[in-house]
């Protein structure tokens, strides 16, 4: 009988240091998951890209990694031209401010947004209005359960929050917390 005890209770340790170590490897890749948080902001990276190509509208923006190195990425319109244009997050110095080929331009072209009456900058604006002294990290024109919305994420303090605005009234339909399981849900749900 002790023996039995002490092989269940072995048993039980053992388990327990299973559970324990995949519990940490499921929380240490959510970390490594996470987009990381640089010293310039998105407005920043934004204010230097406009600076970059005067007279230039941003059609999108987004903190994502090129070559293995993390940068602020930006397609800016200038008249019929459209610029890619790469900020550091360090340093928030333009890396790259190329005009996008003929080839790419085409393709983006006929997988191009719609147009709405409300343009990003004024999403933008009701977004940082709706989350007061909030900071937008990212932001983007997509399709949400069919339908196109302006999604921004926006830290303020600890939070980060996720912001929809309608491109065709400008009117806040969502503005809630972000966690990592809804964010899970909805990387699974863009995978298909």
């Amino acid at each position: 009988m002790r023996k039995e005890k002490k092989m269940s209770k072995s048993k039980a340790r053992t388990m327990a240091l299973v559970a324990v170590s995949c519990l940490s490897l499921v929380l240490s890749a959510s970390l490594f998951a996470k987009k990381p948080h640089f010293p310039v902001t998105m407005e920043q990276a934004r204010a230097a890209a406009l600076k970059a190509v005067p007279e230039g509208t941003i059609k999108s923006a987004e903190l994502e990694k090129e070559h293995g190195k993390w940068i602020y990425s930006f397609d800016v319109r200038n008249g019929k031209e459209l610029r890619e244009v790469w900020v550091d997050p360090n340093t928030g110095s333009v890396l790259q401010n190329d005009v996008e080929s003929p080839d790419k331009e085409k393709a983006e072209a006929s997988a191009e947004k719609p147009h709405f009456p409300v343009t990003m900058e004024q999403a933008r604006a009701a977004a940082l209005k709706a989350v007061p002294g909030g900071t937008i990290k990212s932001e983007e024109l997509e399709k949400e359960h069919g339908k196109w919305i302006y999604s921004f994420d926006i830290k303020n303090g600890d939070e980060i929050r996720e912001v929809w605005v309608d491109p065709k009234t400008g009117a806040i339909f969502q503005n809630e917390v972000e966690n990592a399981t809804k964010e899970k849900a909805e990387a699974a749900a863009e995978k298909k």
